[in-house]
Order: C-alpha cells, then sequence, then structure tokens
C-alpha cells in the first residue's frame, strides 16, 4: 500500500491533525530521567540536555512524581529546568509516596513500599538513593506534605498540577477515597489556590471509573490514564468515555507500549508476553506498509480521543525529546486506521464513539465546523471531529466490502 493521505479530504485532515497534536498539547513525561530499569545513560548532564530540549521546543509542560527514583526524577527535572531558565515550566507531580530517610522507619514497618527501595529485585530505578525509602500516605495531609516537599525538590518548576498516583485498587484507593484522604486534600488545595488542578494517575480505566464515582466534590478535573489506551491496548475506552460525560480531562500516557513499540522489550513495567510482542509486529508491519514510523502512528493515535488533552511522552535525552517532536508534523493516511480495523488490530467501535455530542451534531453541515460562516471550534474538537469522522466513513467501506451486516443499535456492545 502507498502511504497516500486517502481521499480529497485527507491534505486537509493531515493539516489540521499537525495542528491538535502540536508540542503545546505534549506532556514530558519524567520517569527516564530518574533511569528507569537502567541508569540513565549520561547521567545528571543528560537529563539536563533533555528538559532544555523540551523547553526549546515549546513542550507545554512536564509530569513527574516522588515515586521515580525517590526524588531523584524531581531533583534531575529541577535542575534542567534551572539551567534552562526562562518562564516557570507548569509541572504536574504525584502523590501518595512521602520520600522519607531510611533510619527514620522501622525495618519491616508495613507503612513502607519496601519493593521501591534499592536493592530489592522489584525496584526498577537502580539509582535509587540507598538511604531513601518510600512511605505510603494517602491522606490529606500526605498529599499537603508531599507537594512541599515536591516543589523543594523541583526549584522553579510551577507545580500546577497533582494527581493521586497508583491508587488502582485496595487499601490505597479506599485511603484515597475516604473523608480526610488525599483526594479530599487536593480538593482542598485546588480551592486554596495551592494548585490548578488535581485527580489521579493510574494504569487502569476501572480505577478512573471508581474514582469519577466516588471522589469528594470538586477534587478530580483531570485524569491521567497509564497504558490503557493506545495501540496495544484500548482497555480504557469506557473511562474516557465517563471523563467525556462528565467533563474531566485526560493526560494519556504509555503511549508507546512501555517502550515496546519504540524497539524495547518491556510492556507496563515487565517482561512482554509473546502475543503482545506479536501485537507490536502487526502494527509495525502496518506502519511499513503506509511508509510511515510505527511511533507516529502510535502517538497520533493517542491524540485521537477528544477528551484527551495532552499526551505525555516519556524520553531521558535530548535525541529522544526532539525525535518525538518531530514526529508530531508526520501525517498519519486515514486509511491506515480502517485497515487496522480490518486486520483487528482496533475494535471497529471503539474510537468512533468517542465522537462528543456536539460533534456529531455538527456533522450535519458545514456550519458547526467554524470558518468563514461562524465562531471557529478549537483545534481539539476540530481534530477529534474530522479523523473520527473520516474513521466512521472507512469502517463503513470496510463493512461493506466483507458484507457484514450493521449491527442493531439495541444490540449491547460487549
Amino acid at each position: 500500500m502507498a502511504g497516500g493521505a486517502g481521499g480529497a479530504a485527507g491534505g486537509g485532515a493531515a493539516a489540521r491533525r499537525r495542528g491538535r497534536a502540536g508540542p503545546g498539547a505534549v506532556l514530558c513525561g519524567c520517569s527516564g530521567l530518574a533511569g528507569m530499569h537502567a541508569p540513565l545513560e549520561g547521567g545528571a548532564a543528560a537529563a539536563r540536555a533533555a528538559v532544555g530540549a523540551a523547553r526549546a521546543g515549546g513542550v507545554a509542560g512536564f509530569d513527574t512524581a516522588p515515586h521515580y527514583g525517590l526524588g531523584l526524577s524531581e531533583e534531575r527535572l529541577g535542575e534542567g529546568l534551572r539551567a534552562a531558565g526562562g518562564e516557570a515550566a507548569r509541572v504536574w507531580t504525584k502523590v501518595g509516596r512521602l520520600v522519607v530517610p531510611r533510619a527514620e522507619v522501622a525495618a519491616g514497618s508495613p507503612d513502607v513500599e519496601w519493593g521501591n527501595t534499592l536493592g530489592d529485585p522489584g525496584c526498577i530505578f537502580p539509582e535509587t538513593d540507598p538511604g531513601r525509602v518510600p512511605l505510603l500516605d494517602y491522606s490529606a495531609a500526605g498529599a499537603r506534605r508531599s507537594l512541599a516537599e515536591s516543589r523543594a525538590r523541583l526549584g522553579p518548576g510551577r507545580v500546577v498540577g497533582l494527581r493521586v498516583h497508583d491508587c488502582e485498587a485496595g487499601p490505597r484507593l479506599e485511603a484515597a477515597l475516604a473523608p480526610g484522604g488525599a483526594l479530599e486534600g487536593l480538593a482542598a488545595l485546588k480551592a486554596e489556590g495551592a494548585v490548578e488542578s488535581g485527580g489521579v494517575g493510574v494504569n487502569c480505566g476501572a480505577a478512573a471509573l471508581e474514582v469519577l464515582e466516588r471522589a469528594p466534590a470538586g477534587a478530580v478535573d483531570c485524569i491521567m490514564l497509564a497504558g490503557c489506551w493506545n495501540l496495544l491496548d484500548q482497555s480504557g475506552h469506557a473511562a474516557l468515555l465517563a471523563c467525556q460525560r462528565r467533563g474531566v480531562r485526560v493526560h494519556n500516557a504509555g503511549v508507546f507500549g512501555g517502550g515496546l513499540l519504540a524497539g524495547g522489550a518491556n510492556y507496563r513495567y515487565a517482561a512482554a508476553p509473546a502475543e503482545i510482542v506479536a501485537r507490536a509486529r502487526a502494527w509495525e508491519e502496518l506502519a511499513e506498509e503506509f511508509r510511515v514510523p510505527l511511533l507516529a502512528v502510535a502517538l497520533h493515535f493517542a491524540f485521537l480521543p477528544a477528551v484527551v488533552e495532552a499526551v505525555a511522552v516519556g524520553v531521558k535525552s535530548a535525541a529522544e525529546v526532539e525525535g518525538a517532536l518531530d514526529l508530531l508534523s508526520v501525517d498519519i493516511p486515514e486509511r491506515l486506521w480502517a485497515e487496522a480495523v480490518r486486520r483487528g488490530l482496533l475494535p471497529e467501535d471503539s474510537v468512533a464513539s468517542l465522537l462528543l455530542p456536539e460533534e456529531a451534531e455538527a456533522e450535519g453541515g458545514e456550519g458547526g465546523a467554524g470558518g468563514e460562516g461562524g465562531a471557529p471550534r478549537s483545534s481539539q474538537t476540530f481534530h477529534a471531529t474530522t479523523v473520527l469522522r473520516l474513521l466512521l466513513c472507512v469502517t463503513g467501506a470496510v463493512r461493506r466490502t466483507l458484507g457484514v451486516p450493521r449491527r442493531p443499535r439495541t444490540e449491547k456492545r460487549p
């Protein structure tokens, strides 16, 4: 297959996609600055260069956490921001773990996440300071303390948002949701003007759905979904729909499948299983047929849902930052998505169902698209409308070609 735009509308859609998926909608994911799975090549100097490249490239902000190297990511990000200078950067960090001296806790304390300490086989940050341990604290007081300590590590970085980190289930989720819990603390910090945004950072859509249902008023205006809306996994679909209905913004992370799509061997922080490796290979073959980089396909797919405000791209060097920004300008042929549906790489209905109701109403005529006859819509809405309209068209064409009957509207989707 050739890498054309696919139809007369292809060029315009591609141009609008470039406008939506720009540096201003990218967050620099900073876990890699702490040396995830291996020490950071080039150390602190490489981290400074990566942050400088992101600032120079117009990246919107940075996402980090005390969890990443037990403060190391925040410290290296802060050093990079000081070196880069300029206006205060926008930083999102996380709460739920306090970084404390090992000497201050009892050996074997159940309040310490020992699996994230240097020397434990489960620790994925080999540069972690052996004198530090993560103390689990999902209380409102813990969130307030965590913010103060993060600010001290970050220096000139302006913390605009907080996410309750890894509160997927069990005691952590219940503690975060309880009266006096971290989410109540985030609501208070927002009301005081200490931060602009609050929410959670989770690795599964089910946790996001529960938080949306049970969180105290004013706590959640943004959710980071990690690893559940990318080429390999669309399990966050229901959470995206729920956020869309409630007006909660989404920051999409893990869009390269934990590094697997970028040529790595890991998926969801562990060795990738054979079936996931095979799926990644199938996407690679599809991208090759359309003559576009696989990572460009992955990055543009991450932006498809209209509710996605920003995409976090993990980087650990200036070259990776520059390479990621270059991917934004790649045109992805609309026919690629239809072919992905035909090959079973994407569910037929999941992407199209993320079309916002007001966008669907605009489908009847060009007046809803703005321009000469009316007020323009936001670039985010316009981009998603265009791409998803094309996806609806091409999937319908696939159905007709294969002789597949339309599913009755009353049939419940799995």
